[in-house]
């Protein structure tokens, strides 16, 4: 379990008046340590406070910490709790707004996860850069 929901300093330049700009504070929920902390550092590097975890019990913990904005979860996880238990809790706890992205059959998992509110579905293998648009328009919804 990574817990790295450490906010980037986002404030405006010295001399600017603007107010400082809130991070947006992302989860990714991914039980494949590679793709977790690939996804982890490159949405990192696009300025979001990443917190990572393996399953349906670490993304609480963390969560419990730092509640996120946005959890990016995988629909297969291990274990007896799936990314949809999981996106369904962030949802109920904190509010938090889901990206699903998945390998597995996307009408199967829309169906599944139709009682919550779902910013985007994104079909493995996907390309990060997909991810970290759908992790934006949460951002600029806010």
């Amino acid at each position: 379990m990574k817990g790295r929901m450490n906010a980037k300093d986002n404030a405006a330049p010295p001399g600017d008046s603007a107010r400082p700009r809130p991070v947006l504070r992302v989860l990714v929920v991914e039980d494949h340590p590679v793709l977790r902390e690939t996804l982890s550092i490159f949405l990192e590097a696009h300025g979001y406070a990443v917190a990572s975890a393996a399953n349906y019990g670490q993304a609480l913990a963390v969560a419990a910490v730092a509640p996120p904005d946005v959890a990016v979860c995988d629909r297969q996880l291990g274990g007896n709790r799936d990314g949809v238990d999981t996106a369904r809790e962030l949802q109920k706890r904190h509010g938090s707004e889901v990206v699903f992205v998945s390998g597995t059959s996307m009408e199967t998992l829309r169906a599944d996860s139709e009682d919550l509110e779902v910013l985007d579905y994104i079909k493995k293998p996907a390309l990060p850069n997909h991810i970290e648009a759908a992790v934006r328009l949460a951002a600029e919804s806010r």
